[in-house]
């Protein structure tokens, strides 16, 4: 079949969005994420900000839990709008340690030399996939809050510089920023104030 310029039509964005959101602690991650509309938490790791009330499951100590309240969700009635991820920085932990009682190692680096983190992106996989069929079958936007780390940036085109990252491996920093729609870096600003001595 050969295209042609006739084939072009208008298309537009028909499922609600897949966010990231990161930064330091404490600037207002889960308060930001807690104004989506009916949205629910997956929290894998304890803190409710003072004065917010959440619809949760509670805390989640482990990466099944994490896919039993996906499923939860994806089979059950419910009026979700939103779910959120808080966090998947401390989400990545539960993951290591499903690959390795999946596969009968200590530590996520037995396998070798970046075999075990490889091996954990099927993992990951998985909770991506549970997300993505939230979000198609039952209508519900994603909102993941990672932490942030500061690491130096060697920019071929300019000065190496320091600069915010998501706090995830590189491999799992990869997948997460190839599934969302949008990035959103939550800090302080800072302004410095030049004093001249007189």
């Amino acid at each position: 079949m050969a295209i042609s310029l006739s084939d072009l039509k208008s298309v537009q964005a028909s499922e609600p969005p897949r966010l990231l959101i990161y930064g330091p602690e404490g600037m207002g991650k889960t308060t930001l994420a807690s104004e989506a509309p009916n949205a629910v938490f997956l929290q894998v790791e304890s803190g409710t900000p003072m004065g917010v009330t959440l619809n949760s499951f509670g805390l989640l100590q482990s990466f099944a839990e994490v896919m039993e309240a996906i499923t939860s969700l994806y089979t059950g009635e419910h009026a979700f709008e939103y779910v959120v991820v808080d966090s998947v920085s401390r989400l990545e932990p539960l993951i290591f340690a499903q690959v390795c009682s999946d596969n009968n190692w200590k530590q996520i680096e037995d396998a070798g030399y970046g075999k075990g983190y490889a091996a954990a992106d099927y993992v990951w996989q998985d909770f991506i996939d549970g997300l993505n069929a939230l979000r198609r079958d039952r209508n519900m936007g994603v909102i993941l809050i990672a932490h942030s780390e500061t690491v130096r940036f060697d920019d071929p085109t300019s000065p190496s510089y320091s600069r915010y990252d998501i706090d995830l491996h590189k491999r799992s920093r990869a997948m997460m920023a190839r599934e969302v729609d949008a990035i959103l870096l939550v800090k302080q600003d800072v302004v410095l104030v030049d004093e001249k001595k007189s």
